[in-house]
């Protein structure tokens, strides 16, 4: 799911997207994953945003994801696709930009 993300982040990211509202639903998102999966993951239900940064952080170390791009590009995606480090470049900045507002 994740490198499924990075793509249509950064496709989407490049239609100049309201980012009031996108930082307003990814909080609203993120309140209604900590209210949903409390009992499943006690860490994200007290600290989202360390939880969340913790993940990012680890993404953009995991050499695989690389990889799974890739596969996921050449298997779903029709035409040309972004290349990952662009993609990853572009996710990881919104991405951080809206786990750093969280409270």
């Amino acid at each position: 799911r994740l490198v499924r993300h990075i793509h249509d982040v950064h496709i989407l990211t490049g239609m100049e997207p309201d980012l009031l509202a996108t930082h307003r639903a990814f909080e609203l998102a993120v309140a209604e994953d900590v209210r949903k999966f409390a009992n499943q993951d006690p860490a994200f239900s007290q600290n989202p945003k360390l939880v969340l940064e913790t993940a990012l952080r680890m993404a953009r170390s995991d050499s695989q994801l690389r990889v799974s791009y890739s596969n996921f590009v050449d298997d779903l995606v029709a035409g040309g696709a972004p290349d990952f480090d662009v993609a990853l470049s572009t996710f990881t900045l919104l991405a951080s930009e809206l786990i750093a507002e969280l409270d």
